[in-house]
This record gives C-alpha cells, sequence and structure tokens, in this order.
C-alpha cells in the first residue's frame, strides 16, 4: 500500500488510493495504531470513478463524514491530478458535498457543509425539549449548552476563559444522559469581535487540534445568538478556520492540508 499521511491544523490522517484486493475494515486497524503501524486519526480511501472518499477509524469503523479529513482529500486528489478542477465534488458518507481549492502553496481549500439543523431526532435525543440553548446540570453545576447538527452532531458552550473547569468534565457533557448517542463538545472563547479559541472534544478521540465541524458548530450558535453576523475565525492549536454562513444558511469552512510524509507500507492480509 502507497500511503501518504496528511495533517489538517493538526489533525492527522493517511491517505491512499482504492484497491479492491484491500479489506480496509481490517487494513485500517492495523495501519492507524500508533504503536505498531503508521499512526493516525482515520485511513482515507480515495476512490476516483466517481469520486468517492471513505473514512475508516482505528477499529475498522466507517466515519460518516469529517471535513477535515476533506481538506487532506482534496490536497491529495489535486496533487494526484486525479482532478484538474479547483472547484469539484466528492461523495461522502452524507452524499455529495462541494468543495473549492482556494491556494495551492499553501494548500486551502473551502468546503460547502450544508445546512445546520436543530432537530432532536438529529441529536439521538428523545425527548421534545428545546436542545439549542439547553441547562443541563452535571455535579451541581447548571450549564447552558447548543446542541445542533452540522455533518454530525455538536454540542457548543461559551466560556469565559478557555482554560475553564468545564473541559475537565467534557466526558461528562459528551455521555450525558439526554444523549443516546454520545456527542462531540466545541468550547468556545471569544477573544476579540469576530475570532474564537476553539477547543473540541471528539466523542471518540477526546480532545483533538482541530475539529471543522466543531469551529462550524460555533459560528452557527454565535450567529444565532448575535455574536457575529455571517463570519467568524477559529483560533485553534496549529491555525485557523475561517467560517462564512450564506444567507441560504449554508455553512462554508476554509482550512488546510499540509504534507507529513510517504511510504510503502507491507501490508499482507494473510498475517
Amino acid at each position: 500500500m502507497h500511503l501518504i499521511k496528511m495533517h489538517s491544523l493538526g489533525t492527522d490522517y493517511i491517505l491512499t488510493k482504492y484497491d479492491p484486493s484491500i479489506n480496509y475494515q481490517e487494513a485500517s486497524k492495523r495501519v492507524l495504531d500508533r504503536v505498531f503501524g503508521v499512526g493516525a486519526k482515520a485511513l482515507i480511501v480515495v476512490k476516483d470513478i466517481p469520486l468517492e472518499m471513505k473514512i475508516y477509524d482505528s477499529y475498522g469503523k466507517l466515519i460518516t463524514f469529517d471535513s477535515n479529513a476533506l481538506m487532506c482529500f482534496s490536497k491529495y486528489v489535486f496533487e494526484q491530478k486525479i482532478i484538474k478542477s479547483h472547484r469539484f465534488e466528492v461523495l461522502t458518507g452524507k452524499g455529495k458535498v462541494e468543495l473549492e481549492i482556494t491556494g495551492e502553496v499553501p494548500f486551502t481549500c473551502n468546503i460547502n457543509i450544508g445546512k445546520p439543523l436543530f432537530n432532536n431526532k438529529m441529536l439521538f435525543i428523545t425527548d421534545s425539549i428545546e436542545s439549542f440553548g439547553r441547562e443541563i446540570v452535571i455535579n451541581n453545576t447548571y450549564i447552558t449548552t447548543y446542541s445542533l447538527y452540522v455533518g454530525e452532531p455538536h454540542m457548543v458552550i461559551f466560556t469565559d476563559v478557555m482554560n475553564s473547569k468545564l473541559q475537565d468534565i467534557a466526558d461528562l457533557l459528551s455521555s450525558y444522559k439526554i444523549f443516546n448517542k454520545k456527542i462531540n463538545v466545541s468550547y468556545a472563547y471569544l477573544k476579540e469581535k469576530g475570532k474564537f479559541m476553539v477547543r473540541t472534544y471528539d466523542k471518540e478521540n477526546g480532545f483533538i487540534h482541530a475539529s471543522a465541524q466543531g469551529c462550524s458548530a460555533v459560528a452557527v450558535a454565535a450567529k444565532r445568538l448575535g455574536y457575529i453576523k455571517n463570519k467568524c475565525q477559529c483560533i485553534l492549536d496549529y491555525g485557523n478556520i475561517d467560517v462564512t454562513i450564506d444567507k441560504k444558511d449554508n455553512v462554508f469552512v476554509l482550512g488546510s492540508a499540509t504534507d507529513i510524509f510517504e511510504l510503502e507500507y507491507n501490508y499482507n492480509k494473510e498475517d
């Protein structure tokens, strides 16, 4: 297997071109292992006819959608000359997604991740209580949360300080009793007008360096609350993501992807 390792603002992925002889559910477990394999958050499999992205986690499970993965996917298909246009569509687990390459060096990409949804069904909540602005209680602490679906379910919490003790209970928030499935949690601190420091707790991987969907959720919540008009910048550990919401409520994320290394991986399916 020819592999290229990339990162999008600190969240790392391994990319490879599709080979029908390989069982990627099994291969991903070995390739993504950070001790005995190459190591990364996910394995991105690139299919070219039609153009499609499949993402596998370290347990061999398919991931429906990941915006940071799409940034790396875009760099791969452009530099491998699988696509020639700067604007194109790719099939993902959530359907076709529109992308635009906005810079080649450094590589940047703008992704239309669609409209946010605010219904409890998409958040895997069975009750009918409004979940945007919902107050929950953990350890006798009342916390105002803003939950919505943008690519996947996200909870947003606005804090006065980025090192808030609320981050110590991220897992308790993610697995709070109202959610039939865990939810991602993004903390946002308003640094200055239109700029938020953002830290995201991924429900499967814990705190990660970058989540474009987490930034999208912060932007949508901030717009709904009147903190921004239609644009904001999210400041992350290793760079920034710019989020724009158009007049039709489509959410666009602009971020970067960077090569780390490439290698030939000797994958023997009989092992």
